[in-house]
């Protein structure tokens, strides 16, 4: 039941504009961070850099960090 209702909510989340600290963690992961790095920087844990990832690819619609680092490059190119 609760996997669905989170199913329900990343369904939610795609094509929306991503939060200020989603941003932060995509910025981070565009320059080569690893998940544990990004936390020590943020003051979060690695586990919560991975939600906050999981969140960014549902609302950018890619599969991998790779992708997520060419976005952030496209995107700030222009």
């Amino acid at each position: 039941m609760a996997y669905t209702r989170y199913k329900r909510a990343m369904k939610k989340l795609a094509g929306t504009k991503p939060t200020p600290r989603e941003t932060e963690v995509w910025k981070l992961t565009a320059a080569g961070l690893t998940d544990k790095q990004i936390g020590r920087a943020m003051h979060i844990s690695h586990r919560t850099v991975r939600s906050l990832m999981d969140r960014l690819r549902v609302r950018l619609g890619v599969r991998s960090k790779i992708q997520l680092a060419l976005r952030w490059v496209k995107r700030n190119a222009q």
